[in-house]
């Protein structure tokens, strides 16, 4: 048996349809969705604009019906959750704006424990133990005694990430939660996912169009396409198989090195080194549309010491930018 295999499943779906209703017909979005998401999981949900990502999402969520099929939590079947049990089976963080008036970081977090409170909406030692360790898993601490309205849109994202871990549900649901993030946090948050997924044995579905992260950090993908059965696997697998190529038609983008695909003018040089400098050589190089080849006359040697570019060991370069410009000067 599998590692996987020896997991809890903490949702599972069986030929389901999802989609809209109106008052003359049916309209399937995605059909057929067969899956399972386990326990210490990060899932990364990916596909086209328009394709039903979020309409599953919602669907999981019972925020909308199914057209057909079934979806189970836990071994149980959504449908024999009132509102209570949902909010404890799931957590769900939406990029939606939120008017959260005059709110500090800390009373938004200690939302979560709601479905949990009694008739008087007292905080419980159990209840405070629970915020104090979400808090402290986001690593929110600095401003959470903040108003929401004074944080960043990054510290407001590691907050809701923090009132759904206070919730304390088997299934954390996030709808493009690095949309509109800079790099640095968006880097964060995946991280914070993964952390959070492996510590506390979550399932947390993301659905993102991060590819990149996503190959980098997700354990899964599921890959919605249209008209396409949802195709799930971990990530080097769909790559190594051509799935996510089919789905996305990259254009430009070369998913067995990671990399751009770069025009070549048909300039060839010889590279020699080692480490960071020589991937990045080679990046510069081929960006500005040089091959590498071992047949090459010109040969471009990296003095790994000083960190300085020799070209067929009598011409120095100090940089990479004075590099192609005497390549450029050399080579026609």
């Amino acid at each position: 048996m599998t590692a996987t295999q020896h997991k809890h499943i903490n949702l599972q779906t069986d030929q389901l349809t999802v989609g809209y209703f109106n008052a003359k017909e049916l309209t399937p979005v995605l059909e057929n969705i067969s899956i399972k998401a386990y326990a210490g999981e990060l899932i990364c949900f990916m596909g086209p604009n328009g394709v039903g990502k979020s309409t599953l999402l919602r669907t999981i969520c019972n925020l909308q019906k199914p057209l057909s099929g079934s979806i189970s939590i836990e071994g149980i079947d959504i449908n024999q959750l009132d509102a209570q049990a949902m909010a404890q089976a799931i957590s769900l963080v939406l990029t939606d704006s939120i008017n959260a008036g005059n709110l500090t970081a800390y009373e938004l977090v200690a939302l979560g424990r709601y479905p949990y409170l009694g008739w008087n909406l007292k905080v419980n030692d159990t209840d405070q133990n629970k915020i104090d360790h979400a808090i402290a898993q986001a690593g929110i601490e600095s401003y959470v005694r903040k108003k929401i309205y004074e944080l960043s849109d990054g510290q407001l994202q590691k907050v809701m990430i923090a009132r759904a871990l206070a919730q304390d549900t088997p299934l954390l649901i996030l709808d493009e939660p690095t949309a509109h993030l800079d790099l640095n946090n968006r880097v964060a948050i995946v991280n914070l996912l993964k952390k959070l997924a492996r510590d506390e044995n979550k399932t947390i579905i993301m659905a993102t169009h991060e590819l990149d992260l996503a190959l980098q950090s997700a354990d899964k993908l599921w890959l919605a396409g249209y008209n396409k059965p949802i195709i799930e696997g971990i990530p080097e697998d769909l790559v190594l198989n051509g799935s996510i190529d089919e789905v996305f038609q990259l254009k430009g983008y070369d998913l067995k090195t990671g990399t751009l695909k770069k025009e070549s003018m048909g300039r060839k040089v010889n590279l020699s080194g080692s480490g960071h400098t020589y991937l990045w050589t080679k990046n510069a190089l081929e960006r500005n549309g040089y091959e590498i080849d071992t047949l090459a006359l010109t040969h471009i040697t990296i003095d790994d010491e000083t960190n300085y570019w020799k070209i067929n060991k009598d011409v120095t370069a100090h940089t990479l930018e004075d590099l192609i410009k005497q390549l450029n000067q050399t080579i026609l």
